[in-house]
């Protein structure tokens, strides 16, 4: 399985690679993805870092940008922002929703 870890040798740098790097920056692993999907620990740290994870992966997808796109700037800083909004609110249900199932027990 350590062929599937690497990229292929032609790919240096592409935003793929980045934004894994920007999940592991914030300590959720390419072990951590199951069928394309995050859940459990790894999904409550995308939600808590949120802000961290796409605010960097704004700067980054301007690398990657085609100019001939209009707006692309607004377009990036449009769905960014959105998941930052979604996924930092969607942290919050969840929080309010684990506490009121999980009470502290009182001493």
């Amino acid at each position: 399985h350590e062929s599937r870890r690497k990229p292929p040798k032609e790919v240096t740098r592409t935003w793929y690679l980045l934004m894994e790097r920007i999940y592991r920056d914030c300590g959720v692993k390419r072990e951590d993805y199951h069928k394309r999907k995050f859940s459990g620990r790894p999904l409550k740290e995308i939600m808590r870092k949120s802000e961290k994870i796409f605010t960097e992966a704004k700067q980054m997808l301007r690398e990657f940008k085609h100019d001939s796109i209009d707006g692309i700037d607004a377009k990036i800083d449009s769905v960014c922002d959105n998941m930052i909004s979604l996924l930092s609110s969607w942290g919050k249900v969840f929080n309010t929703l684990y506490v009121r199932t999980h009470p502290r027990k009182t001493r």
